[in-house]
């Protein structure tokens, strides 16, 4: 069966127009079709190895991983500025204040254990050792306390206000709303629900 049934589709040139006829169309059609395929297929790639970099992967297990080369995840990592969100990640506020936390927290139970050696050395009568865990104690408290104090600092000085909140937020919807209207619309109720959780939790 020929394909030559369909009709003829011009297609206007600078000079002269030309005539396609249909097996040359279909073979456009699927060529596009590939294409969209392919940069698809292309988009998950660089998606998966993203997230693999975020999880600090080296980029040679990446690109094994995604099934792509060495040279692509490079070339990723440079023009999506990986690189730099990761480190904005890990140096950000939230991650600060997690570390230290997390030091506080085995600062105090070295010191609970400390305390738990000075009663031991206090009901064998070893006075001497009794005071030097003491004054170990004392010293982890004062670095619990400076900690305390860089963690309160650290909360002040990151915190945004409403306002500022209420920005970034609309610069997101409306980049959204440029892409994706349809999606956009289906997020209004979301968006005003948001607001009122945030402006009620800001006052």
């Amino acid at each position: 069966m020929h394909v030559y049934s369909y009709s003829p589709v011009t297609i206007g040139t600078s000079h002269k127009p030309k005539v396609v006829n249909g097996r040359f169309l279909q073979r456009l059609i699927r060529f596009n079709f590939a294409c969209i395929i392919k940069k698809m297929a292309k988009t998950t790639e660089r998606r998966a190895a993203r997230e693999f970099y975020m999880q600090f992967k080296e980029q040679k297990e990446i690109a094994s991983l995604v099934g792509v080369s060495e040279k692509t995840v490079t070339q990723w990592v440079s023009k999506y500025g990986w690189k730099q969100e990761r480190e904005a990640r890990v140096n950000g506020s939230k991650s600060r204040i997690g570390s230290i936390k997390e030091v506080i927290g085995k600062l105090t139970d070295q010191r609970l254990s400390l305390f738990d050696k000075v009663k031991e050395a206090e009901n064998r009568g070893d006075k001497e050792e009794s005071l030097a865990l003491s004054k170990q104690a004392t010293s982890i408290g004062d670095e619990v306390s400076k900690y305390n104090k860089t963690l309160e600092n650290l909360d002040e000085k990151n915190r945004i206000s409403l306002s500022t909140y209420i920005e970034v937020l609309d610069d997101i919807f409306n980049a959204l709303n440029r892409k994706e209207p349809r999606l956009y619309v289906q997020t209004l109720e979301f968006q005003e629900e948001h607001l009122t959780h945030i402006s009620t939790k800001f006052n």
